[in-house]
């Protein structure tokens, strides 16, 4: 523990850091910096009270103040690794000053990350531009805000403080990207409190309980390292070995060697995770190589839970890749690639785990000749006995290549839910085994139950089937498929025959095309492509795939492509039937992707660039133009200058 004497220096420096293997207790602590206040009266120009070593909050019949702070943090999370994302308690203290005669009642609320709109400058800003605010009546605006992060009391007295601590205000902190965070003051009553201008700034402390940081590299020493940034251990065993509940475990770049599995049976908890994931942003390769042929071992076993797994390759083990038996893990950004088996595999007991942005390819079983390396698995033993369990999702995940099938939950026993996924080329004997038996499914549901949800889902280009239900044997509730697409699989794009169970699934908004559909009577089926529309090739706005297996955007977003998204002209826009997804205009339509994702894509070609600029300027007012419904980003029937905002708004997302 560093003396008080330590804090007090670092504190009246605006930051305290402790990097090292061991911290506790008080992390960080930063001053306000640029802030501002605004009068209702005068809403068309800055007001000048930043200049004073005051904000302050009020609400009258005349008159309205608020203040507007902010905390630039990036300093804090560079010295602090582990700390972003990961804050357990947060405190903003305010003091009053001596205008207070009374206890006056304040609020604190947020501006939200994806508002976009952290650059405002304390010397220009006003009433009418103030982010978040709504200029017309003295309330926020909710869509860009969150509200009620805290409320609290100065009371009388010039020096007399009050902090804010609350888990509205830790998950705000948590949620931010930028490492830029706005905080909008407004009013119980008229209150006054110190700025950055005085000697009792604001003050944003960060605490957690005691939490370490261990690095591994391939060059460190599980003997001589101390898992420090400058002396690291060798082996992912080795860290884990020493990581406790909230502690975070960096892979620094390279290639990292191993000839045995890797199992991690230690868990966290719900309110402190353990983290394991790539050092910033290098490249962190784990090759099993070294296991040698029909050694049947497998990469990672995470039996433990409260773990998340970020940024890194698996490749080259004799068995599955990444096989999961724990609980509540995170597996984000994971790549699967060139595995003796299935590439990221939920099995036995595994419940609540997200399997985020993930990618799996090219995993080949030669033992099986292809018939077990799935891209994504949820699976149980064959016959059952034993099932996965509840609340497991993949979401935003693709899968390629692989020799059996892209995403398989044989005998899952508990429904999974997949949302925005990807699987193409599946089954593609690309390694010339002349035995190749790999079945070439895109989404095989499973024999064996499981009342799986596949939402906004792709499958393309396998010798087999698209989306089988593969003799589910689901209860009453059976399988649902909402938005999903199905392109050129051979023997069909659906397969839904009849169950032979009580089971009803449920097909609703799906685009079925150059290829058939094969379902059964006692399916419950309507308003997808084969209930009634006639498709096309120009009912998309491309079908061509390059860039389907690109990278991936900055937060590992699957890339925006014009592949099977709809043409403006389609008769499947605005055709769907509400499921509950967001949509716009009268009807969500058929298909993986709603017009929605894009918007400001005015050409439209499923990307938003300077030829969408262009587009707008050309149809502006023009009420005969072709492509004003592409160039009419708001849907209010005109192109016009609020038009060009929600394209800038959502330029290069």
């Amino acid at each position: 523990m560093k003396s008080m004497w330590f804090l007090i220096i670092c504190v009246m420096f605006s930051l305290l850091v402790q990097l090292s293997t061991l911290q506790a207790d008080i992390v960080a602590a930063a001053t306000q910096g640029k802030c501002t206040c605004m009068d209702w009266t005068n809403p068309s120009a800055a007001d000048t009270v930043q200049s004073d070593i005051r904000l302050r909050t009020r609400e009258s019949d005349n008159t309205n103040y608020k203040s507007w702070l902010q905390f630039d943090l990036n300093a804090i999370y560079t010295a602090n690794p582990g700390l972003k994302g990961n804050i357990v308690i947060a405190t903003l203290t305010f003091t009053g000053t001596a205008d207070n005669t009374q206890p006056k009642l304040y609020m604190v609320n947020g501006l939200n990350d994806a508002a976009d709109m952290e650059d405002w400058d304390p010397d220009t800003l006003t009433w009418n531009n103030a982010p978040g605010n709504n200029i017309i009546d003295a309330n926020l605006d909710p869509a860009v805000t969150t509200a009620n992060l805290y409320t609290g009391t100065i009371q009388p007295g010039d020096g007399t403080t009050d902090t804010c601590t609350s888990s509205d205000l830790v998950s705000f902190l948590n949620t931010d990207t930028d490492g830029i965070v706005t905080f909008i003051m407004t009013p119980g009553w008229t209150t006054y409190f110190y700025n950055a201008g005085s000697i009792h700034p604001p003050v944003l402390t960060f605490s957690l309980p005691d939490y370490s940081v261990y690095f591994v590299a391939p060059d460190g020493n599980d003997t001589t390292g101390d898992g420090s940034i400058d002396y690291p251990f060798a082996t992912i065993p080795k860290a884990v070995s020493m990581a406790l509940p909230s502690d975070t475990i960096y892979l620094c770049g390279g290639i990292h060697y191993y000839s045995d599995t890797i199992t991690i049976s230690t868990s966290g908890t719900s309110a402190y995770p353990l983290t394991m994931q790539a050092y910033l942003d290098e490249t962190v390769i784990l090759d099993f190589s070294g296991q040698g042929y029909e050694s049947k071992k497998k990469g990672i076993k995470i039996d433990g839970s409260y773990w998340h797994f970020k940024n890194f390759t698996v490749q080259y083990t004799d068995d599955t890749a990444i096989y999961v038996s724990g609980s509540y893990n995170t597996l984000e950004r994971l790549i699967a690639r060139q595995n003796g088996d299935t590439g990221i595999h939920l099995t036995v007991d595994a419940a609540y785990n997200l399997v985020l942005n993930c990618d799996s390819y090219l995993n080949y079983d030669p033992e099986e000749f292809g018939e077990d390396a799935d891209g994504f698995g949820a699976k149980g033993p064959t016959g059952g006995g034993a099932s996965i369990g509840l609340g497991n999702v993949f979401r935003g995940c693709r899968s390629w290549n692989n020799s059996d099938d892209g995403f398989d939950f044989w005998w899952a026993g508990n429904g999974v839910l997949v949302e925005n996924c990807w699987a193409f080329r599946n089954g593609d004997n690309v390694w010339g085994d002349p035995n190749f038996t790999g079945n070439a499914n895109g989404f095989k549901l499973g024999q064996g139950g499981g009342e799986h949800i596949l939402i906004g889902c792709v499958a393309y280009d396998h010798t087999s089937k698209g989306f089988d239900l593969n003799r589910s044997t689901a209860d009453a509730t059976g399988v649902t498929l909402y938005n999903c697409t199905g392109l050129n699989n051979s023997i069909s794009n659906f397969t839904f025959l009849n169950p032979t169970t009580g089971a009803v699934h449920v097909l609703r908004n799906n685009i079925s095309y150059a290829g058939t559909v094969n379902i059964g009577s006692l399916i419950d089926d309507t308003y997808n492509s084969w209930n009634g529309f006639t498709v096309t090739s120009a009912d998309f706005i491309s079908l061509d795939e390059t860039g389907i297996d690109g990278p991936r955007g900055p937060n590992g977003e699957l890339p925006k492509l014009g592949f099977l998204r709809l043409a403006a002209d389609s008769s499947m826009i605005n055709s769907g039937t509400d499921v509950g997804r967001p949509f716009v205009g009268s009807a969500p339509e058929l298909g993986a992707f709603e017009r929605a994702e894009l918007t400001g894509d005015c050409e439209p070609d499923g990307d938003i660039d300077w030829a969408d600029l262009a587009c707008l300027i050309y149809n502006w007012l023009d009420t005969d133009c072709g492509y004003c419904s592409g160039a009419d980003l708001d849907n209010d029937n005109n192109v016009n200058a609020i038009d060009f905002a929600a394209l800038a708004e959502n330029w290069m997302q």
